[in-house]
């Protein structure tokens, strides 16, 4: 079981998170699971046809990507992965509200999750803002997404968070690449 501690400000609206040391992080290791049945096998197979398609319309080769290519690239994903949680957590409001039933702790749980990840967005955003041009292909892509997802989600919760689960693989996949280009130097130490 991994330690860590929650840091809580009692003067922050923002909700609290697990803080992970530099040792208790390095001991996580990057795993894959594998298809179970068919519909893990579409999901996959969609977040592999997507994260292809996105790497070949942005150019994507990490050897030769300088720190501006990085950052937008960085941002656009979590502006994108910020989506599923929020979406999840509205879905489950929403059936609790209907069902006049609890929600035994899914709904913040979701929300915590897109939470997190906006607070990745405003990580990069310190080191990089974006002009107007990339800020509406953001509100583009977020759009199409929010809804394509939202829709999916009406249809099968169960295969939304087999998609979540995958495209957080890919996004482990991403970061430990640039980690990796900042190791061999080709990066900055941000």
């Amino acid at each position: 079981m991994i330690k860590h501690k929650v840091i809580l400000n009692p003067k922050s609206y923002r909700m609290a998170h697990p803080v992970y040391s530099q040792k208790t992080a390095e001991t996580v290791k990057y795993t894959h699971k594998s298809p179970q049945g068919i519909r893990d096998k579409i999901v996959l197979s969609m977040i592999r046809l997507t994260r292809g398609t996105f790497d070949t319309a942005t150019g994507y080769d990490p050897d030769k990507l300088d720190e501006r290519q990085w950052m937008n690239r960085a941002i656009f994903l979590e502006t994108i992965a910020g989506v599923p949680g929020m979406i999840g957590g509205m879905h489950r409001h929403l059936r609790s509200l209907r069902t006049l039933e609890r929600d035994h702790g899914w709904i913040h749980h979701l929300l915590q999750e897109a939470e997190n990840e906006r607070m990745h967005l405003f990580f990069f955003l310190q080191l990089r803002n974006p002009g107007i041009l990339y800020r509406l292909m953001i509100a583009a892509a977020q759009g199409v997404f929010f809804n394509a997802y939202f829709i999916a989600y009406l249809l099968s919760p169960s295969y939304c968070h087999r998609f979540v689960g995958y495209l957080e693989e890919e996004a482990v996949h991403t970061y430990t690449v640039l980690l990796e280009q900042i190791d061999k130097g080709n990066l900055p130490h941000w």
